[in-house]
């Protein structure tokens, strides 16, 4: 897959992940940002692009916006709402979204 055989690319334990790999659809983490490693970095993605948005809208419409957004990360809710997805009426889905809500 390209990365690197590191602690970081190749950790001790990977969640049940697309691809089984934390690299899969996205950079290896050992990869360098300018603040820290792809492995410290990539969820809070959602948390920025919230943040931009949010204070954007507020400027442009001088109202209080509505973002909402399937990524999200700790401290998220000041600026987005998050959408835990395409859940079904389905003990599985109510199973699955629970972990999405904390």
């Amino acid at each position: 897959d390209g990365c690197t055989n590191n602690s970081l690319d190749n950790p001790p334990f990977i969640p049940h992940v697309l691809g089984d790999s934390l690299s899969a659809k996205t950079l290896c983490p050992s990869a360098e940002h300018a603040l820290s490693s792809h492995y410290n970095l990539h969820n809070m993605y959602g948390y920025f692009e919230a943040r931009a948005t949010n204070l954007a809208l507020k400027t442009i419409r001088h109202k209080r916006p509505f973002v909402l957004s399937r990524s999200s990360f700790s401290g998220s809710g000041q600026y987005t709402a998050h959408w835990t997805g395409d859940n079904r009426a389905t003990h599985t889905d109510m199973y699955f979204s629970i972990s999405g809500t904390y």
